[in-house]
């Protein structure tokens, strides 16, 4: 799921991209990503084990 974001997202951007000379992606694209990265690493985190001493 998050990689069909990040692939729809790079191809938007690259749309714009061709369109004319923008930045590759918008502040609101970024913080999306950003968003969807965070909630999959929590949804992921396998718990560390303690350090050893």
């Amino acid at each position: 799921m998050l990689l069909y974001h990040l692939n729809q997202a790079a191809a938007s951007a690259a749309e714009k991209n061709q369109a004319k000379s923008t930045p590759l992606m918008s502040t609101e694209e970024l913080d999306f990503i950003l968003q969807e990265l965070d909630e999959e690493s929590r949804r992921t985190d396998i718990p560390q084990e303690p350090e050893k001493a």
